[in-house]
């Protein structure tokens, strides 16, 4: 699956590509503010993207000194695993592409320019991000290692605007449309999560002199990505259900009428909340009696509860045990639960 960013030079148009697959390169890794950032450029040097990894994955799109999209969110839910999710990078590798296509079928060029520059980051858990970025726009991709069959439960594209855009989109009634709905025109900032959610692809005016098409490419046994909005200047990727049974609705067309439930838990971030230092446990050892001193036990207790708290501040190996924890918690009660009811339902802990 591809989404897509195209620009003309002339009138500045960028389009934006998001793929489920991608490639990238002409990187440069820098270090902001205890993130890792690295900086994909077009081949003309126009327009950048920078992906951000902390405890997730986030890229800005930039086009010149302009921001276009910012701390815009991806992750990707396979079985048990969140890809995106505390991503640990492994590899970074870059190359460049220059090359003509041939269609088979040629509709407006006989021959297409496929230029652009490439940047794969390689995480822990077999699977990396894919990223592209040409002259008129940008993509990426998420690619797995994983062997055999590949259950995707959910696919998270957080999209952040950050001024107020126009958008020019159709608004369906449901997931199954004959992509006909009349074009409205919202103003992003007072799009509300109660409106309807619209469908691909989505043209961007950013009221000065960019415009922005985000669309998607290479859906093979995948369904189509609608959007949502999150009431804050900001939306979100929905898709629909797996479809279990479909009836008859006309003489081209299929309805579903049993389709997959779905049940999401959302936990919150992990805090340190306490911290107990048994005093029992503790042992001293006396350079010279003159450290024995009445309050030796209380200057031990605060310097052992001052190191444990930097320990689980600095340490994430805990929050991701911590995690992880509360996840099989959540999975082996309610997975229990729901294995018991009539109708079939998924479960996805985020």
């Amino acid at each position: 699956m591809s989404h897509a960013t195209f620009a003309n030079r002339k009138s500045k148009t960028i389009i934006m590509k998001k793929l489920s697959f991608l490639l990238l390169s002409f990187c440069t890794i820098l270090c902001m503010y205890g993130q890792k950032a690295h900086e994909l450029q077009s081949p003309d040097g126009n327009l950048r993207i920078v992906i951000n990894l902390s405890d997730k994955i986030q890229y800005d799109v930039m086009y010149r000194n302009d921001i276009l999209l910012q701390q815009c969110a991806l992750r990707l839910e396979v079985g048990n695993q969140q890809l995106g999710s505390n991503p640990k990078l492994t590899k970074v590798s870059r190359k460049s592409i220059n090359e003509s296509l041939t269609p088979v079928i040629p509709l407006k060029y006989s021959i297409v320019s496929n230029t652009y520059n490439q940047l794969l980051l390689k995480f822990k858990g077999d699977y990396s991000i894919e990223f592209r970025a040409f002259n008129d726009g940008v993509a990426y991709r998420f690619i797995t290692d994983k062997k055999g069959i590949i259950d995707v439960n959910s696919e998270t594209l957080q999209i952040n605007f950050p001024e107020n855009y126009l958008l020019h989109v159709q608004q369906p009634g449901g997931f199954k449309t004959a992509y006909e709905e009349e074009y409205r025109h919202i103003q992003s900032n007072e799009w509300k999560t109660s409106d309807p959610m619209i469908l691909l692809p989505v043209l961007i005016d950013t009221q000065k002199e960019y415009k922005i098409l985000i669309s998607e490419s290479d859906l093979t046994d995948y369904p189509a990505l609608f959007f949502k909005s999150n009431g804050d200047n900001s939306m979100s990727s929905i898709f629909p259900k797996v479809p279990l049974e479909f009836g008859e609705d006309g003489d081209r067309s299929l309805k579903i009428e049993k389709e997959a439930k779905k049940v999401t838990v959302t936990l919150p971030e992990v805090q340190i909340q306490d911290i107990d230092v048994d005093m029992g446990t503790l042992d001293y050892m006396f350079e010279s009696k003159r450290s024995q001193t009445e309050s030796v036990s209380k200057d031990a207790y605060q310097a052992a509860i001052a190191d444990v708290t930097k320990e689980c501040k600095d340490n994430e190996e805990i929050k991701d045990l911590a995690k992880e924890n509360a996840k099989n918690v959540v999975k082996g009660v309610l997975g229990t639960l729901l294995a018991q009811q009539e109708e079939a339902y998924t479960l996805e802990v985020k």
